[in-house]
């Protein structure tokens, strides 16, 4: 499998889509139709999720996988059967996941303040259960650089309340 093919096939996997789809419509936002290709800012919100996903869980997949099923559904351990190095490849996650992040903190506007919001949820979610739920995956998460959905600009509404008022 291609990078070019995972991160296709993720895009459609991982079920952010729909959840970014229902806030967009809460929040007043246009949703583009379902046919369209996704905005750039889009497609990397939904591979910060699913690079946060695969790191939390690679020690489940190291132990429940296939020789071939995780490295459809894990990017860790796709880069690992490419490159042969473990850490190497738990880095190379963590760095993507900050380039993207990078990008989603550099852009502006109201969906960029959502989708910033929306990762940072998904970053708080494993930190609170990786123990729980991913044994052994807190030294994998420990990388990923936090987005900085706290810092809103004058025109952008509060996500936590669901108010429709206009500018703050």
């Amino acid at each position: 499998m291609t990078w070019e093919q995972f991160r296709a096939l993720r895009l459609l996997t991982i079920g952010t889509f729909p959840y970014i789809t229902i806030w967009r419509t809460v929040r007043g936002l246009e949703v583009p139709h379902p046919s369209t290709p996704p905005e750039p800012i889009v497609a990397d919100a939904v591979e910060a999720t699913y690079l946060a996903n695969d790191l939390a869980s690679l020690q489940k997949d190291l132990r429940d996988g296939t020789d071939e099923a995780p490295v459809t559904s894990n990017f860790v351990l796709l880069h690992h059967r490419h490159s042969g190095d473990l850490r190497s490849s738990v880095g190379a996650a963590a760095a993507r996941y900050n380039r993207v992040v990078e990008n989603l903190d550099r852009a502006g506007g109201e969906l960029a303040h959502l989708l910033r919001c929306m990762v940072e949820g998904g970053i708080d979610a494993h930190v609170n259960q990786v123990e729980t739920v991913y044994p052994g995956a807190a030294d994998a998460r420990r990388g990923l650089h936090r987005t900085t959905p706290r810092t809103r600009r004058r025109h952008q509404r509060p996500l936590s309340h669901g108010s429709s008022s206009q500018a703050e």
